[in-house]
C-alpha cells in the first residue's frame, strides 16, 4: 500500500516514520524548497518521548535537547504559584520531559526518510479520491497516486478547509516567540517557566544547555499586521513591569528575529476524511499552545495512524479506526486548552487576583495529577 503524506513538519514526518516502520511505501510533499520549521521551540513530554524512542530516536534527541525537572508557574511580580515537579513523571512513566528547539526535532524526524520520498518545492493545490486511489495535484501540474492521502499540512490546512470550511478559529490572541542565550537570563537549564499576567502570559522553556525558548501573548480582537520593529515595541511595552528577566530580555531582542504568530484552533469535529483520506496533527485537531501538547498529539496520531492501518480491512475501515481511536482525546485537549487559555488571557484585574489565588492555594498533587492526567493516555499507546 502507498500513502501520499502532505505536509513537511513535525506531524508529517512523524507519519513518514510510523508508516515506514511497518512497511508501507511513502511519499511526502511540503511546499518549502527545504525542510524548515516555523517556530522556535516546544516540549516534548514523557507520551511523546516513549513513541519516539520505539522509532529509536530517543538517544538522537537527548543530545540536542535539555531535561525539564521542574515547572514553575508564577504571577506577573515573580511569586511561584505552583511548582510541579516534571521528574516525577519522567519516573513515573520512564520517559524525559524534554525541551527542544522545533528545528532540532524536525531534521532528527527527517533525517530517517530517504531524500527520493520526499518532494520539495511542491505546492499541493488539489486533490481527487477514487474508488482504487486518491490523486494529489501539485502547482506545476504533476500528479502523484496512492492508495491513501493523508494531510499533515498544519492549521491553515488547505485540505481541511476543503474538507471542513469555516472550521478554523481565531482565539482572540496573537503570540510572539524566538530563542535567547540561556547566559543572559540566569536561570537553569532544567527548569521551565510560565508567568500569567493580565490579558497575557509569557513562557521561558530552555531547549538545550545554552539556549531558551521564549513566548509572549497579548489579546487582540483581529490579529494585527505589526512590523519587525512593531513587533519589539509591543513586547517590550507589555511586558516592562513584568518579574526579571522578562524586561532585559525584550530589550536584547532582535526584531528580525522574532516570531509573530496568531493563535488559531481547529474545534472538534466529526469529520475527518473520506474513504481514502484523513487529517492529521494540526490539519486534523489544531489546539491552543496552553497545554504545550500540539507536537506531542501528531506523534501520538502518527503512532496511532500506523497501527490502523496494519489491521485487517479497507482503507476506509482503517481510518474511521483510527479517527475513533484519536476523537475524544483530541477533543478533550482542545476544549481544555481553549477555556484554560481564556482565563489565563483575562483582561480583569478581579478574575486575574482570582486565578492566581486559586492556583497558589492548590496543592502540588493535584496539579501533578492534572499534568499526569494529560499524559497518562498517549503513554498507553500499544507497542508493536
Amino acid at each position: 500500500m502507498k500513502v501520499l503524506i502532505v505536509g513537511g513538519g513535525i506531524g508529517g514526518f512523524a507519519t513518514a516514520i510510523a508508516l515506514s516502520r511497518v512497511g508501507f511505501d511513502i511519499e511526502l510533499f511540503e511546499q518549502a524548497a527545504e525542510i524548515r520549521e516555523r517556530g522556535a521551540g516546544l516540549t516534548l513530554w514523557s507520551n511523546a518521548m516513549k513513541i519516539l524512542a520505539t522509532w529509536g530516536l530517543e538517544d538522537s534527541i537527548r543530545e540536542r535537547s535539555t531535561s525539564l525537572r521542574q515547572g514553575l508557574i508564577r504571577d506577573q511580580a515573580g511569586k511561584v504559584l505552583a511548582n510541579i515537579p516534571l521528574e516525577k513523571l519522567a519516573n513515573e512513566f520512564q520517559a524525559p520531559v524534554v525541551g527542544i528547539h522545533r528545528a532540532s526535532l524536525l531534521h532528527i524526524l527527517a533525517s530517517c526518510i530517504p531524500e527520493e520520498l520526499i518532494h520539495l518545492g511542491c505546492r499541493i493545490v488539489d486533490f481527487a479520491e477514487h474508488d482504487d486511489c486518491v490523486e494529489v495535484i501539485t502547482a506545476e501540474g504533476r500528479t502523484f497516486r496512492g492508495d491513501i492521502l493523508i494531510a499533515a499540512d498544519g492549521v491553515h490546512s488547505f485540505a481541511c478547509d476543503k474538507l471542513r470550511p469555516d472550521s478554523k478559529r481565531y482565539c482572540g490572541y496573537i503570540g510572539w516567540q524566538g530563542i535567547c542565550e540561556r547566559k543572559f537570563l540566569g536561570m537553569r537549564a532544567d527548569v521551565s517557566t510560565w508567568t500569567w499576567g493580565l490579558g497575557g502570559q509569557f513562557g521561558l522553556v530552555p531547549v538545550d544547555q545554552e539556549r531558551v525558548y521564549w513566548f509572549g501573548t497579548a489579546n487582540f480582537a483581529s490579529p494585527p499586521d505589526f512590523s519587525a520593529a512593531d513587533n519589539k515595541r509591543e513586547i517590550i511595552h507589555r511586558f516592562r513591569n513584568w518579574h526579571d528577566p522578562i524586561p532585559a530580555l525584550t530589550e536584547i531582542l532582535q526584531p528580525e528575529m522574532i516570531l509573530r504568530i496568531p493563535i488559531f484552533d481547529r474545534p472538534p469535529s466529526k469529520k475527518w476524511g473520506t474513504q481514502r483520506m484523513t487529517l492529521l496533527g494540526d490539519s486534523a485537531h489544531a489546539t491552543t499552545p496552553t497545554l504545550g501538547h500540539g507536537a506531542c498529539l501528531a506523534i501520538e496520531s502518527a503512532y496511532i495512524l500506523a497501527s490502523a492501518l496494519t489491521q485487517p480491512g479497507t482503507p476506509e475501515i482503517a481510518l474511521n479506526r483510527y479517527w475513533k481511536n484519536r476523537k475524544a482525546r483530541t477533543d478533550k485537549i482542545i476544549q481544555t486548552s481553549y477555556r484554560l487559555g481564556g482565563i489565563i488571557q483575562t483582561n480583569s484585574s478581579l478574575l486575574a487576583t482570582l486565578r492566581n489565588l486559586a492556583v497558589s492555594y492548590l496543592p502540588t498533587a493535584i496539579h501533578y495529577r492534572s499534568l499526569r492526567n494529560l499524559v497518562a493516555p498517549g503513554c498507553r499507546v500499544p507497542v508493536w
